[in-house]
């Protein structure tokens, strides 16, 4: 059992591909139920840059109930209510002595 100071809710991700032309269509996304979790701040770097463009570069690491784990790519991270943000996950970890699932985002 996890003491969870947020949720998540994982980005379900249908349809997509190419059209009769070849043309690439846009998946449809929407937002899966919100999933208990337990958060902390693994980096937070103020300094990152890309093309001269500054950004604040964050990663969390994040725990979930083994029962609830889920299949997708990317998800919200939710804190007091507050939306802290759209994620792609890096990895997804059992950790099964404590019956939960890790998550890298």
């Amino acid at each position: 059992m996890i003491i969870a100071n947020g949720h998540i809710r994982p980005i379900i991700k249908s349809g997509g591909g190419l059209d009769e032309n070849g043309d690439p269509v846009k998946a449809d996304e929407r937002l899966g139920c919100p999933i208990p979790c337990q958060w902390q701040k693994s980096g937070w770097d103020n300094l990152a840059r890309v093309d001269e463009t500054h950004y604040i570069q964050k990663s969390f690491i994040i725990l979930i109930d083994k029962k609830d784990r889920f299949d997708s790519e990317e998800l919200c991270l939710y804190s007091k209510g507050k939306d802290m943000g759209r994620y792609s996950i890096l990895s997804m970890e059992d950790l099964d002595a404590v019956c939960q699932t890790k998550i890298t985002i």
